[in-house]
C-alpha cells in the first residue's frame, strides 16, 4: 500500500512516498523531496499582487456603489419621488441643496422630489458602518487614527447639539466645507427613520407595507465581510448534513478525539493506543480543558502498573 504525503508551505512544497503494510504496522521511504521557490514578495516585504488587489477592490466599491443608487433611483422613480435618470428634470432635482431637504424634513412637509432627492442624498453619504471583525494585531495606520478622531468629535458635535447629521451640516455657516466630515452608519440610519417618520403623513406612498424596507435595504444593505454557511457545502461525514461551526462544542469534540485517536506509544515497539489506554485517556479529557503530555503519562500510570504486576504473577 502507497501513502503520499504532502506539506505545502509559503516558499516550499514537502513530498514524500512510503509503503506501508497495515497488517504489520511496519513501512519504509521510498523517496523524499522539498520544492522550495521564491516568496512572492518585494524586499520590503510587500505581496507582488498588492497593488493588483488593491485595484481590483476599488472597481469592485466603484460597481456596488453605482448599482446601488441604480437601484435606488428606479425605485424612487417608480414611487414618484425622483425624476428618470438623465431626464431633464434630474438635473434640476439635483441642483438643490440636499442639506437643506434633509434639515426641512424633520419638520416640515417636502414635495416628492425634494423627499427623493434628500434620501438620494442620504444614500450617496451614508458614512462609515465598522468591521465586522476587529483586527487586534494589526496597527492602525495614521490615515485610519485619524478618522477615527474625525468620527468621534463628529459624534460629540451631535450629541451636543441634539440633532441629526444633516441638520448639523445644514446649520453650517455659507461658504464652510458641509464635505469632508467623518461619521458612522448609525447616525445616517436614524436621520433615515426620523425623516421617513416625519413625511409619512404628507406622503401615502410611505406608508405602503413593505416599502420602507425596500429603500432601506436598498440604501444600507452592507456586503458582509464572511463566509456565509450556504457558500461552504456539506459535511462530508454526514451527507446532506450541515456543516458545525468551529466553535461548537461538537466539533471541538471532534478536534479532541482526532488528536486522542493519533496518539501513539513511543520506543522499540511504537504503536497505537489499545481501548483501555484511550478510554483512560478520554476520560480525564472530558472533565478538563487541556492535558499535557505529563497529565497522560499521569493517566496510563495505573494501567501499565496493573500489567506489570500481571506478568510478575505469570512469570
Amino acid at each position: 500500500m502507497l501513502v503520499f504525503g504532502f506539506d505545502i508551505g509559503t516558499t516550499s512544497i514537502g513530498s514524500a512516498v512510503i509503503t506501508f503494510e497495515p497488517e504489520h504496522e511496519k513501512g519504509s521511504i521510498l523517496r523524499l523531496g522539498v520544492r522550495i521557490f521564491p516568496e512572492a514578495r518585494d524586499p520590503d516585504g510587500t505581496p507582488l499582487n498588492q497593488q493588483r488587489r488593491s485595484k481590483r477592490m476599488t472597481r469592485r466599491q466603484t460597481r456596488r456603489r453605482k448599482e446601488r443608487r441604480r437601484a435606488l433611483n428606479e425605485a424612487l422613480a417608480a414611487a414618484q419621488l425622483l425624476p428618470a435618470f438623465s431626464s431633464p428634470e434630474w438635473a434640476k432635482v439635483m441642483s438643490g441643496d440636499p442639506y437643506v431637504l434633509r434639515r426641512k424634513g424633520l419638520s416640515e412637509p417636502l414635495a416628492p422630489y425634494e423627499l427623493g432627492r434628500a434620501l438620494y442624498h442620504l444614500a450617496k453619504r451614508r458614512h462609515f458602518q465598522g468591521r465586522d471583525i476587529e483586527a487586534d494585531d494589526k496597527p492602525e495606520d495614521a490615515d485610519e487614527k485619524q478618522a477615527k478622531t474625525n468620527r468621534d468629535a463628529t459624534l460629540q458635535a451631535l450629541k451636543a447639539a441634539d440633532t441629526t447629521l444633516g441638520a448639523w451640516l445644514a446649520a453650517r455657516p455659507d461658504g464652510q466645507r458641509k464635505r469632508g466630515f467623518h461619521a458612522t452608519r448609525d447616525v445616517v440610519e436614524d436621520e433615515f427613520r426620523k425623516l421617513w417618520i416625519a413625511q409619512a403623513p404628507h406622503h401615502p406612498k410611505l406608508r405602503e407595507p413593505g416599502f420602507i424596507d425596500e429603500i432601506e435595504n436598498t440604501v444600507f444593505s452592507q456586503k458582509p465581510v464572511f463566509w456565509r454557511k450556504s457558500t461552504l457545502g456539506q459535511c462530508r461525514l454526514e451527507p446532506g448534513a450541515e456543516l458545525c461551526q468551529k466553535t461548537s462544542w461538537i466539533s471541538q469534540q471532534r478536534r479532541m478525539l482526532e488528536k486522542l485517536n493519533n496518539l501513539e506509544i513511543a520506543g522499540g515497539n511504537r504503536r497505537r493506543l489499545d481501548d483501555s489506554e484511550r478510554a483512560a485517556i478520554l476520560e480525564k479529557l472530558q472533565t478538563q480543558g487541556s492535558m499535557t503530555w505529563g497529565g497522560v503519562r499521569d493517566a496510563l500510570k495505573s494501567i501499565f502498573k496493573a500489567r506489570d504486576e500481571t506478568r510478575a504473577e505469570t512469570q
